[in-house]
């Protein structure tokens, strides 16, 4: 083999392992939050759902369905907080969870006051 060969290698074998190192760090662990949100008269419908990390920089939005549900698949591990709007951004209620572990599924029932 000669030297060009040896260098060219070398930089894929550095590219790939770089590549490689990059995947493992986002792979955090995730797990699942359901939940759903009710007032006085039933589900509330169409409502924005915000979810926040308490340790990282996770964010994420959905929308109650017909049933007042929501679910966030993936969610980071450690404490979270989520908050549901109305349609002209007023909050309705919020609360907390922790997800423990990969694969953990937590479930919220949030109620309107």
């Amino acid at each position: 083999m000669n030297r060009h060969s040896a260098r060219v290698l070398l930089v894929i074998a550095v590219v790939a392992a770089a590549a490689a190192f990059g995947r493992a760090q986002s792979a955090a662990p995730r797990g699942t939050v359901n939940g759903s949100v009710t007032d006085s008269g039933g589900p509330v419908v169409g409502s924005r759902v915000v979810i926040k990390s308490a340790v990282s920089n996770y964010t994420a939005t959905a929308t109650t369905g017909q049933r007042g549900e929501f679910t966030f698949s993936d969610a980071p591990v450690g404490g979270i907080e989520v908050k549901v709007y109305d349609a002209e951004g007023r909050m309705l209620v919020s609360g907390n969870g922790n997800v423990k572990f990969e694969g953990d599924i937590i479930t919220l029932a949030l109620r309107v006051p």
